[in-house]
Parts: C-alpha cells; structure tokens; sequence
C-alpha cells in the first residue's frame, strides 16, 4: 500500500509543481483549463511509470494508482476553479488587508468592474461560441441559449437560484 501512495503522491507532486512553476511563469487571469488538464494528464503518467517502472506494482495496483491520481487532479481541478475565478473569494481578500477596518462598498464595487476578470471572461464565451460580439454590444449564440436554459432549469430543480 505504501508503494502505491507514494506513486500516487510523486504523480500528484509533479502535476502541482509543474501547475505552479508555469502559472508562476506566465500569469494570466484565464483559467488554462486544457492546459491543466495536459498537466493532470502528465501527472498521471509519471504515477503510471513510478507504479509499474519503479515499484514493479502488479496491474490491479497500478490500475488503483491512476485511478487515485485521476480523482485527487479532478478535485483539484474543483478547487482550482473555486479559488481562482471566485468572485467571493476575491472579495474576502480585498478585505483582509483592512482588518477591522471597514471598506466602501462603492470602493469593491470599483475594483471588481476594474478587474479584467468580467472581460476576460465576456472573450472566453465568445471563444468557445456561446456568445456574440457586436460593437457594443454581448449576445447569446443558440448554443449560449440552450446552456443558459439548461442552467436554469436544473437550479430550479435544486431550489437555488443563478448567481455569480
């Protein structure tokens, strides 16, 4: 059992490191998803080969091990997201620095339309085709449609509301 951890665990410390290192290298406000996922990709085949090059593990083993690096990527794919594009998450730490001091409310609002995070995310959408660029002006593709009408019908089915 300790073999198969610490294959998963290298597998899982590569993906992480490399994440870091090159996000370090090259910020961005973009989320670099496909990219995450070729990191993830990669940090599972570094388990894979640390399972059956190194520790010579049998096959059902090996299997538990990609299975193991697979799941822990994907919730930190989950984590990622939440962190990153949080628009709460962002809030909370525009307000640490201050302690017990209090903040404008108009002063975050400013700072949250400053943000390049609402347009980056506007270019993403049109990107990937569910919306529409005109001058001055955003409008949904019928693909944008249908996701929006499916977003909102499985939060009514939860009993939520869209927010964000």
């Amino acid at each position: 059992m300790d073999r198969v951890l610490s294959s998963v665990a290298i597998g899982l410390g590569v993906f992480f490191l490399l994440h870091v290192l090159i996000w370090r290298a090259r910020p961005s406000n973009a989320p670099r998803i496909v990219r995450l996922t070729g990191l993830a990709v990669m940090g599972m085949v570094v388990a894979g080969w640390m399972a059956v090059g190194v520790n010579r593990l049998p096959w059902i083993d090996a299997c538990a091990v990609l299975w193991l690096t697979g799941f822990w990527s994907t919730l930190y794919f989950f984590i990622y997201a939440g962190l990153a594009r949080s628009v709460s998450v962002t809030l909370l730490s525009r307000l640490l620095p201050h302690r017990a001091e209090s903040v404008e409310f108009d002063t975050l609002l400013e700072e949250y339309v400053a943000s390049r995070r609402f347009d980056d995310r506007i270019r993403l959408m049109h990107d990937t085709g569910l919306l529409r660029l005109e001058e001055e002006s955003v409008s949904l593709t019928p693909v944008g449609r249908a996701l929006s009408r499916g977003a909102q019908r499985l939060t009514r089915l939860l009993g939520g509301a869209l927010e964000g």
